[in-house]
């Protein structure tokens, strides 16, 4: 078995496959047939299905210039949304443990640039926000690091999860920012997990539950981009109460 973190396992899957791209040997596999659907793509739908994060991306580009330049917060998160669709349809289409940081490095940056952004506005850290940055940013990297180097996947899944608990948090107390855009980002990041949850626990049972696995990238997506609106509301009632609209 693969090193592990012990206190909380995640179900462990091999396929044993060797496609075009090489022997599928990253860390975590998951439910959808390797090179079942093509011999170009791992796992083709698992792929494909995460260019809705680039799509959504492309949104946010053009979101800011019906009104007014796009902030930096809205720029940086923009950015970590597109490359985290990039490196999930090249880790996907390849299932390559070379290719995996790519598409969980990108994911570790977006939820820690959320936070620094926040620990800067809230009204408990931002008086001391070079010091809450700086543990955060520490605990962020080294939970990359410790993934890299102990190849634990429990590591990354539950350092990222509870970085968007603590994000979430801030969230919630914090007395500015678009309530509907916080709901919905929140509301929709539930349901992706428990898509994700789902198709963890009853791969091996049911195995055309791979299907729940595209639900999550569109569930988590869309909380991407509600973040990413929700994060720039913050900036716009600083800067003289500017509003974005959304769909």
């Amino acid at each position: 078995m693969p090193n592990t973190v012990a206190f909380v396992q995640i179900n462990k899957r091999v396929h044993n496959v060797t496609g075009v791209w090489g022997p599928v040997d990253a860390v975590h596999q998951f439910c959808e047939p390797h090179y079942g659907t093509t011999v170009y793509l791992a796992e083709c739908y698992n792929a494909l299905s995460s260019l809705w994060y680039i799509l959504l991306a492309y949104r946010l580009l053009y979101y800011p210039k019906k009104q007014q330049q796009p902030s930096w917060i809205l720029r940086t998160l923009t950015g970590w949304l597109s490359m985290i669709g990039i490196g999930s349809f090249l880790f996907h289409g390849t299932m390559r443990r070379s290719m995996q940081l790519l598409d969980e490095g990108p994911m570790m940056g977006s939820i820690g640039t959320a936070l620094w952004w926040k620990l800067g506005l809230h009204p408990s850290t931002r008086r001391r926000a070079a010091f809450w940055r700086s543990g955060m940013v520490t605990a962020n990297v080294g939970i990359v690091l410790l993934y890299v180097g102990l190849g634990s996947y429990e590591l990354f899944v539950h350092g990222f999860t509870s970085m968007v608990v603590l994000d979430t948090i801030l969230a919630y107390t914090m007395k500015q920012g678009d309530v509907k855009l916080r709901n919905q980002c929140v509301a929709t990041i539930l349901l992706a997990r428990i898509f994700w949850e789902m198709e963890n626990l009853w791969c091996e049972t049911f195995p055309r539950i791979w299907i729940a696995h595209i639900v999550w990238h569109v569930a988590s997506g869309l909380a991407a981009y509600y973040g990413v609106l929700y994060n720039a509301s913050l900036q716009s009632l600083e800067d003289d109460d500017r509003k974005f609209k959304h769909f």
